[in-house]
């Protein structure tokens, strides 16, 4: 399997000027939220890629030192459904892809395995689940390949949540529901 964190976004509601990069801000124990990401994300899978935008020059040393490959998205201004296609088309032949959010730096990289665990040829999707809401990070099948590489706009993947059946994993995880999508969302 192999996992994907999304880092293409803008961020407005972090800093609307644009100036400010969510993904670069510093948590408590001083590590940029991508870093934190990052780290769980590889801790948990042995492929990891992280997608990011065409002319984007300073996220990538945020992940300098980690075994993880860069794809670039040139069209990442079109959303959240792109950057998923993107980063599958780059690895066609995978067993499936685990898609994690770069915003997301609270997941336990436990929660991870276990939601790339529990994908089977039966079960194609699969969402942990928390407090009865679902969270991140998703694992879809190979066999969702197509569609996946079909997908655009900014709604993700909720076209393929909502059409196809999805293996719901509880999981005592908080952090597969915590964002950082603006600065009060550190504390």
């Amino acid at each position: 399997m192999v996992g994907l964190l999304l880092a293409s976004g803008r961020g407005r509601r972090f800093d609307p000027s644009g100036q400010r990069n969510k993904l670069l801000a510093v948590l408590a124990d001083g590590r940029p939220v991508l870093r934190a990401a990052a780290e769980h994300l590889c801790a948990a899978l042995s492929e990891v890629a992280i997608v990011l935008p065409l002319e984007d020059t300073t996220l990538p040393t945020c992940v300098e030192g980690l075994a993880i490959t860069i794809v670039r998205n040139p069209r990442a201004a079109e959303g959240m459904s792109h950057s998923i296609a993107v980063g599958v088309s780059r690895f066609p032949h995978a067993r499936g892809w685990m898609v994690a959010l770069g915003d997301m730096p609270y997941i336990n990289y436990l929660s991870i395995r276990t939601v790339a665990g529990a994908l089977s040829s039966t079960d194609t999707i699969v969402a942990p689940v928390y407090g009865g809401r679902r969270g991140h990070p998703v694992a879809f099948g190979a066999s969702h390949f197509l569609e996946l590489c079909e997908l655009s706009g900014d709604h993700g993947a909720r076209a393929l949540l909502a059409q196809h059946p999805v293996k719901e994993v509880p999981l005592e995880d908080p952090g597969i529901l915590r964002d950082i999508d603006t600065p009060w969302d550190f504390s």
